[in-house]
C-alpha cells in the first residue's frame, strides 16, 4: 500500500488535483487506487460530514474533532482495510487527513486532538499541501458555492488562522513528511507538479 493524502484550505484545489493524479496512476501503468475524502466516503460518514457542516447546529472545537475523528474510523475499517487487503499494491489519496482535523481547529491545543490519533493511526507517507493565497481560495469558493456550510462561510480572518496552521504544520513536517505544491495556478499545472511529487516519491521507495 502507498498511500498520499493532499491538504489545504477550501478552494485550493484539493479534490480536483486528487482526480487528475487518480487518472495519471492509471496512464503510468498503476492499477489499483482508492480516491477517499475526509470526512466521508461512507455512509456513516457522509452523515457525520453533513452533520459537521451544518452550520445551524452548533458545535464546539472538540466535539468536531470527535465527529471527523469518527468519520476517519469508519472509512478505515470500512474501505481502506478492505481493499488494502484485497489489492495490496493500491495506492491511497485522500482529500483532507488529519492534518485537517489540526487546522480547521486551530485555537485548540495540538494535545487534545493528538490524543484522537490512535483511534485512526495509519498516516500517509507524504502529505502534500497545496498552498494558495487566501484571496484566491475564496474567490474560487464563491464562483461555484450556491449555499455555503458552516466553514464557507467563515470570514477571512479565520482562514487567515487556518492557512497559518497549515504553514506551521508544513514546517515542522508534523505527524508525516510535507511537501509543498503553489496551487494559484490553472488546475493541469498544479496537477504536474503533484504528480511530479509523488512520482519521486514512488521511484524513490519501489
Amino acid at each position: 500500500m502507498r498511500f498520499f493524502a493532499l491538504e489545504g484550505i477550501d478552494g485550493c484545489g484539493k479534490t480536483t488535483a486528487a482526480t487528475l493524479l487518480d487518472v495519471k496512476l492509471h496512464q503510468a501503468g498503476y492499477p489499483h487506487t482508492l480516491r477517499v475524502h475526509d470526512p466521508g466516503g461512507t455512509l456513516a460518514g457522509e452523515a457525520l460530514r453533513k452533520l459537521l457542516k451544518d452550520k445551524a447546529i452548533p458545535i464546539n472545537g472538540p466535539v468536531g474533532a470527535l465527529i471527523v475523528t469518527a468519520s476517519k474510523c469508519q472509512l478505515l475499517s470500512e474501505v481502506i482495510e478492505p481493499v488494502t487487503l484485497a489489492y495490496p499494491d493500491v495506492i491511497i489519496i485522500a482529500d483532507r487527513w488529519w492534518p485537517s482535523t489540526f487546522a480547521y481547529r486551530y485555537w485548540l491545543d495540538e494535545k487534545i486532538i493528538e490524543q484522537l490519533l490512535p483511534f485512526c493511526p495509519l498516516q500517509p507517507e507524504l502529505y502534500i499541501w497545496l498552498d494558495v493565497p487566501l484571496g484566491i481560495g475564496r474567490g474560487r469558493l464563491a464562483s461555484v458555492m450556491k449555499q455555503s456550510d458552516r466553514f464557507e462561510s467563515e470570514g477571512s480572518t479565520f482562514y487567515k488562522r487556518v492557512h497559518e496552521k497549515y504553514q506551521s504544520m508544513y514546517q515542522r513536517n508534523f505527524l508525516a513528511p510535507w511537501r509543498r505544491v503553489d496551487a494559484t495556478g490553472f488546475a493541469v499545472d498544479v496537477a504536474k507538479q503533484v504528480w511530479s511529487i509523488v512520482k519521486e516519491q514512488l521511484n524513490e521507495r519501489a
